[in-house]
């Protein structure tokens, strides 16, 4: 916790505290009289709650403001499409992986210095089960059809321009234990 404060000047931080204090009273009180009939009382504490919750965005939104550089250790900000690709060299092709839950579809950003898109993976469940198959570090097993498999879900779908030589990979989930290097040694 000491580094989400760091570099944030205390007024600041007592500030957004004495505001998230008065959004948990507000919030106590309007649950308390929620049971209640009384229709007018109900208005006015949920104004209060309103009001409570808008002094302690407006907190946060000064930490962010005042203290940016420090800030961004408890409110990260993405850092722009356009900035990723500003880093890209020739040749080279980001992509940042993204699953999802059950049979939703997991997505890939590709990112090369003159394109950004989102691919389409499949279904995630099949991604993971995929990755579930590769058992790299067992010596008695084939490792090439769980690779192969891999390449089909995560690599070929990506569209990757005919020059790219260099892939950088950004995994999420159970991706973060496929040796991508393997998927993609012909670059």
């Amino acid at each position: 916790d000491s580094q989400r404060w760091a570099g944030v000047p205390e007024a600041l931080r007592q500030a957004e505290a004495e505001a998230r204090a008065d959004e948990a009273r507000a919030l106590a009180a309007w649950s308390k009289a929620s049971d209640g009939d009384d229709r007018a009382l109900l208005r006015a504490l949920r104004t209060d709650l309103d009001a409570a919750r808008a002094q302690v965005a407006q907190a946060v939104e000064r930490i962010q403001r005042e203290a940016k550089k420090a800030s961004r250790l408890a409110y990260p900000v993405a850092t722009p499409v356009e900035d990723l690709q500003a880093l890209l060299g020739d040749g080279e092709a980001l992509v940042l992986y993204g699953l999802a839950k059950g049979d939703d579809p997991a997505h890939g950003l590709v990112l090369t210095r003159d394109d950004a898109r989102i691919v389409e993976l499949g279904k995630t469940s099949a991604i993971v089960a995929a990755c579930e198959a590769l058992h790299a570090d067992d010596p008695s097993s084939d490792p090439a059809p769980a690779l192969e498999r891999l390449r089909a879900l995560l690599v070929a779908p990506l569209g990757l321009p005919e020059g790219t030589r260099r892939l950088l990979v950004s995994p999420d989930g159970a991706l973060g234990y496929v040796p991508f290097a393997a998927l993609v040694a012909d670059l």
